[in-house]
């Protein structure tokens, strides 16, 4: 085989991996921008109620979206090592939170999806 022939090979080779690939890439690249937008509403809560250092803390432990927030129990909050006056805080506004079932959170996202519908609805 000549070096011309080695080349074409890898070239060939190396698009069909980047074709088989990319659906997927996309696909995982989509969930990752939904992910991101939960997890601005679960920065957002934390943020207004002076919590914003436990952001990280919560989210590389999975309590990324507000409804698995709303779910999280004293026993998750001290098996991720969550410092005891942040996890009395965090317990007060949740259990608050779950007696009010109807109240709406307003954040950044929330806001500009409500504009988006109103939009909609104006024009149609």
């Amino acid at each position: 085989t000549m070096p011309g022939d080695v080349r074409t090979a890898r070239g060939r080779r190396a698009s069909m991996v980047k074709r088989s690939v990319y659906p997927e890439a996309k696909q995982k690249a989509a969930v990752q921008k939904q992910r991101s937008e939960a997890s601005k509403d679960v920065e957002s809560f934390l943020d207004m109620h002076g919590l914003q250092h436990c952001v990280s803390l919560l989210l590389d432990n999975g309590f990324d979206e507000m409804e698995l927030l709303l779910d999280m129990k004293a026993d998750h909050m001290r098996d991720i090592g969550m410092a005891a006056g942040d996890a009395a805080q965090l317990s007060r506004l949740l259990s608050a939170k779950s007696m009010c079932p109807m109240s709406v959170m307003i954040t950044a996202s929330s806001v500009s999806k409500l504009e988006v519908q109103s939009q909609g609805a104006a024009g149609g």
